[in-house]
């Protein structure tokens, strides 16, 4: 494998359209013998440190290196290569072909490590907008297509800050609102995203060459997060009446239950006034006239008493007056009673 006339193959093209080649050339380099793969190695290597090569063979052979150390996981040279050579992505065409490597992938550890080299190059080149909007739109592809997964939605936060400062840094970007709206959109501040790509489609310059499909893209981010926010509401909408349904039960049941309670309760008490009745009139018989008539108005005392002690069971304490009533009749009649009989019964 010709590595040196691949990469001036890909350098006379337009490398936008190439990215395929790029991940090739890195996975044939794998498949060599030994001392191939070492040589090829070597070569990417010292290509990317000979300034005298020109920038875009310098960053192929870069990109080149890249995918093959992440394609077989070799963390540790992507990190060094990515400390040592940051320089590279200082131009922003040349970032957005290695950024698109990883944005054109649904694979989640493509994504992983898109996310984790464009934060750290964000961080290298603070003043540079378009490298912090790569990383803030790999963040909002990956939560687009993992939304539940916390290795994405923990860069949340990071993503929103930066691509706020890129929007600082150059207001008049469309694209960087467009970003700002899908990020917003995945947090539910569906208002806010919805103002924020209606920006994106407002400030866009319509004399750029693909003004017309930038546009197209505005507006399907735009109708996406419409959709999102009605299906929201809907959302909310069916909670509630949900959680409305489940409490009316609830009341209902809890009603039922106290109900058969108080029935119980009722059925008992007259059970207990019924026999404490019977006992009674039986034992009265045994009296003389007078003082069983005593001892009748005794009983009603008793009853009215009873029937007071039954609503305050009951917690039917709203109507004091009738309450107060049949208690003082309670206390009357068994205070007549009482003294009716107290004769009948002489102290010892």
């Amino acid at each position: 494998m010709d590595l040196t006339s691949n990469i001036n193959k890909l350098c006379d093209s337009n490398i936008f359209e190439k990215l395929d080649d790029i991940k090739n050339i890195a996975v044939s380099i794998k498949n060599q013998n030994l001392d191939d793969y070492n040589a090829s190695i070597y070569k990417l290597n010292s290509w990317i440190e000979d300034n005298s090569k020109n920038e875009s063979f310098r960053f192929l052979s870069f990109c080149i290196l890249l995918q093959h150390h992440r394609r077989f996981l070799n963390h540790d040279n992507v990190e060094n290569l990515i400390n040592k050579f940051s320089d590279l992505f200082s131009n922003q065409n040349l970032f957005q072909l290695y950024a698109a490597t990883y944005k054109n992938s649904p694979n989640q550890f493509e994504l992983i490590q898109g996310i984790r080299v464009s934060y750290k190059i964000s961080s290298m080149h603070e003043e540079n907008a378009f490298l912090g909007n790569a990383f803030s739109e790999l963040v909002a592809k990956a939560i687009e297509l993992y939304p539940e997964e916390k290795i994405f939605t923990r860069h949340m936060d990071d993503a929103l800050t930066i691509i706020n400062r890129s929007i600082q840094i150059s207001p008049k970007y469309a694209k960087f609102y467009q970003t700002n709206a899908r990020l917003l959109s995945a947090i539910g501040e569906y208002d806010l995203a919805l103002s924020s790509a209606q920006r994106s489609i407002d400030i866009e310059n319509s004399d750029i060459s693909d003004y017309v499909l930038r546009i197209q893209s505005y507006a399907s981010t735009l109708l996406e997060i419409e959709s999102k926010k009605q299906i929201h509401i809907l959302d909310t909408r069916i909670d509630e009446i949900d959680n409305s349904i489940k409490s009316a039960v609830q009341k209902i049941e809890s009603e039922a239950s106290k109900n058969r309670t108080n029935v119980v309760e009722i059925l008992a008490f007259f059970i207990a006034v019924v026999t404490f009745v019977l006992a009674s009139i039986n034992t009265s018989v045994q009296f003389p006239p007078t003082e069983a008539l005593f001892l009748i108005i005794g009983i009603g005392g008793v009853l009215s008493l009873s029937f007071s002690v039954l609503n305050i069971i009951l917690m039917d304490n709203t109507k004091i007056f009738r309450l107060m009533t049949g208690v003082l009749i309670g206390i009357s009649l068994l205070s007549m009673s009482l003294l009716g009989l107290q004769g009948y019964f002489p102290s010892p």
